[in-house]
């Protein structure tokens, strides 16, 4: 029988110690009281732009913070942080001139095409 505690991980965050079932120490239950119930998705390309949604669970993955939402009928889906941050969202701009050329646009769909 494997013991409990082999399964933990150590951590230290903002210099209190600890231990966790998940690597590094991401998630505490201090942290899950932390979670707003709601939250407003503020980015304007999002399909549920300005509307407010539930949060069940927040995530670190690949050095960035989402929260897991609940969409429609409850589908939970990845949601950044960053799309709900007002003054980060409000310097999202379309720019005038493409930032890639329409030739790189198509290489990159014959690479998906391939795979």
């Amino acid at each position: 029988m494997r013991n409990s505690v082999s399964l933990l991980h150590s951590f230290t965050r903002n210099g209190v110690s600890g231990t966790s079932p998940f690597p590094s120490g991401r998630y505490t239950k201090y942290e899950a009281r932390k979670l707003p119930e709601k939250v407003k998705i503020r980015y304007f390309l999002h399909p549920l732009y300005q509307k407010e949604v539930r949060v069940v669970d927040k995530r670190n993955y690949i050095d960035e913070q989402y929260y897991l939402i609940e969409f429609f009928d409850n589908v939970i889906v990845y949601l950044p942080l960053w799309m709900t941050d007002a003054e980060y969202c409000n310097s999202c701009k379309i720019s005038e001139e493409p930032l890639c050329s329409l030739k790189a646009l198509h290489e990159l769909s014959l690479f998906f095409i391939e795979r």
